[in-house]
């Protein structure tokens, strides 16, 4: 499946500064941010909400949805 998303310039700004700040190949799960490592690393930490609500990455991601208001 293919995804486009629109990302206002200042925000993009941002990301780009957070993903410039995480070029290290060593101490990370996904290696150097770009913007679609980024997205995929954040859709993953989902469906591990889903799927694996007691891991520790999917306990945190609903910790931040339930933040925003959804339900998990």
């Amino acid at each position: 499946m293919k995804i486009e998303i629109e990302v206002r310039n200042r925000d993009y700004a941002v990301l780009e500064k957070f993903m410039d700040n995480n070029q290290s190949e060593e101490g990370n799960s996904h290696g150097p941010l770009d913007l679609f490592v980024l997205v995929e690393l954040l859709l993953d930490d989902v469906v591990l909400a889903m799927r694996r609500p007691g891991s520790w990455k999917g306990e945190n991601m609903i910790q931040v949805l339930k933040a925003h208001g959804y339900t998990v």
